[in-house]
């Protein structure tokens, strides 16, 4: 018996769950480049490049991102990452008096929050192809009045379509390139 509760004791731990990644970037360097397509003709871009996370006491990671374009100064906007969500706290230099909710977590199907005048409504998991590659991503409705918008957000690197209903235009991730 002995025997029996030493080999039990000195037995490997049960290795953890791996744990599924936030549907956000949290590396120093991680970049995502998009392109506004009208159609199918690109008419603009821009790219979101992960310049600084802070882990906080609560638990989350404020990740700030400088957003570029090719034309115009670039600008910044901080986001707070958590097991509850990813929430804007932060533009340039400006905490924000309330910050914007831009995805509740878990993002099951049927999850719903409002925000800055909006609803949203997690609609789906489903697998999107961008130029970047395929993901498998959660499907968001966005309505504010009569315009409707779809964000898919895939795990590790955020978003990676935005498209407005009955307006033709998207914006889609054209490459993602993991930082160091």
């Amino acid at each position: 018996m002995f025997t029996t509760l030493l080999a039990l004791s000195l037995a490997a731990p049960v290795p953890k769950a791996k744990e599924a990644p936030l549907p956000f970037p949290l590396t120093v360097g991680d970049t995502r480049e998009y392109e506004l397509k009208t159609g199918d003709k690109a008419s603009a871009a821009y790219s979101d490049e992960v310049t600084r996370v802070e882990k906080q006491k609560d638990g989350s990671a404020h990740v700030t991102v400088r957003r570029s374009y090719p034309r115009g100064e670039p600008s910044t906007l901080v986001v707070a990452v958590a097991d509850s969500g990813l929430t804007r706290v932060a533009e340039g230099d400006t905490r924000l008096a309330e910050p914007v909710l831009l995805l509740k977590l878990p993002a099951t199907v049927g999850v719903t929050w409002e925000a800055g005048g909006s609803k949203y409504e997690v609609t789906a998991t489903e697998e999107v192809t961008v130029a970047a590659g395929t993901y498998q991503a959660v499907k968001v409705e966005e309505r504010s009045g009569k315009l409707t918008t779809y964000l898919w957000f895939a795990p590790g690197v955020g978003m990676v379509k935005m498209a407005v209903k009955g307006g033709g235009s998207t914006y889609e991730l054209n490459a993602f390139k993991p930082g160091k």
